[in-house]
């Protein structure tokens, strides 16, 4: 679901640095390089992989009620 991208903070935990992903690999990119625009690339591509996911996820699972007929 949509709630997965959230849970980074889980992986990046217990994994480390070993299993890149792009929450955490923003985060390397703003912290320790100090990379402002590749980080905010990295958040924009998570942001519209996020609202792409979320435009199907209302329309598979709208409710049947809400529909017009």
């Amino acid at each position: 679901t949509l709630f997965a991208l959230q849970i980074f903070g889980d992986v990046w935990i217990l994994a480390g640095r070993d299993i890149p992903v792009l929450a955490g690999e923003a985060y390397y990119e703003q912290v320790m390089l100090h990379h402002t625009g590749v980080a905010a690339l990295y958040a924009l591509i998570i942001a519209a992989i996020s609202m792409v996911l979320g435009f199907f996820y209302i329309k598979v699972f709208r409710p049947k009620y809400l529909e017009v007929r």
